[in-house]
């Protein structure tokens, strides 16, 4: 309801805002992670790129897909 993002991308939480609008389109923006050293660091920040790059997303069954 308040468009919050919240979740993990393999070693550090994150969060931001995601609004979902008609037509299966989303916006994402503002993630932010906590900041601990995992040796992956550069795939975590990838993927949170990626997610703030979607701009619609497809559902099926429980399986949530963000799509450029």
């Amino acid at each position: 309801k308040d468009s919050t993002i919240v979740g993990n991308g393999g070693c550090n939480r994150f969060f931001g805002r995601c609004i979902v609008k008609p037509g299966n389109r989303i916006t994402c923006s503002n993630i932010a992670s906590t900041m601990m050293s995992c040796g992956n660091d550069a795939i975590e920040r990838d993927y949170l790129k990626t997610i703030e790059m979607a701009d619609n997303y497809t559902l099926r069954g429980d399986t949530l897909s963000l799509n450029k």
